[in-house]
């Protein structure tokens, strides 16, 4: 059986077989010289390739400095980017805080601009309401201006007439006037023309000898102060009871335009009886 001996060339092992040490025992050159070419090739290869791992090695150290140096940098890096994310974090819950406070406001800022909304709705409605109001209103002061005029016009002239036609204004003219004639008989008719002309009549104690001096006298202070107002109820009557009140009705009593017969209404005979 045939064996074979290593022979140690660095970095690598050969191995040579029994007849090929034979051999080298017995002398053969040849074989030495190729031994010694390979190992000198494989020495040399080694070599240069220690040499690149050498010089790779440096290479590999610079940039493992750079590396650290980077590595260093990135760890201040980090620590400032978990300083920055502690900021953060504590200012997202000052930002989420203030967002639930601003979904607050913005919550009854809805429900009052509802409110608002509502509120415009029934303004709106109610200004709808007011132009009704102020339509009716210019239509009632048309009305009212019209009855301003008529009234101006005509109801001072009803109110008038309607006084004329009174029986307390009927009974006082009368008493006055009977009253006049029977003084004017009793101190004859020029005298009592030129005292009436030059307005010197006086129903006093001078002439205290007519009996009907005094009388007059009181009839004309009935007459004035009697309350026709009041006895037309002109304050109990609205605009139109008293646009009724001067309405004259068709065949009603005349009263406008001095037709109304005043008499006297004593019992001295038939004076004053006569139309003024």
């Amino acid at each position: 059986m045939q064996t074979s001996f290593p022979i140690l060339v660095f970095p690598g092992v050969i191995y040579v077989p029994d007849d090929d040490i034979q051999q080298f025992e017995g002398g053969n050159r040849g074989y030495l010289e190729y031994t010694y070419a390979q190992a000198a090739y494989f020495f040399s290869t080694r070599a240069r390739r220690v040499r690149r791992l050498k010089n790779i090695n440096v290479g590999l150290g610079e940039r493992e400095k750079i590396l650290l140096g980077k590595l260093a940098s990135v760890e201040k890096t980090e620590t400032a980017l978990d300083q920055l994310l502690g900021l953060l974090a504590s200012k997202k819950v000052v930002v989420e805080e203030h967002v639930i406070d601003l979904e607050k406001k913005v919550d009854e800022l809805s429900q009052n601009n509802e409110a608002l909304n509502i509120r415009i709705e029934s303004l709106k409605r109610e200004l709808v309401d007011k132009e009704k109001q102020i339509i009716g209103l210019k239509e009632a002061n048309v009305r009212l201006e019209e009855d301003l005029r008529c009234l101006l016009k005509e109801g001072v002239v009803g109110v008038v007439d309607k006084v004329i036609e009174l029986h307390e204004f009927l009974h006082g003219i009368g008493r006055i006037k009977n009253n006049c004639w029977c003084a004017g008989e009793e101190s004859g008719p020029d005298g009592v023309r030129k005292e009436i002309v030059v307005g010197t009549f006086d129903a006093g104690p001078a002439r205290s000898s007519s009996s009907h001096n005094g009388g007059m006298a009181e009839d004309i202070d009935a007459f004035l102060s009697c309350d026709y107002a009041t006895l037309l109820k002109l304050g109990e009557l609205d605009l139109e009871g008293l646009k009724r009140l001067c309405a004259c009705e068709a065949g009603g009593e005349p009263g406008t335009g001095g037709t109304t017969k005043i008499v006297g209404l004593d019992d001295d005979g038939d004076k004053g009886k006569n139309a003024i």
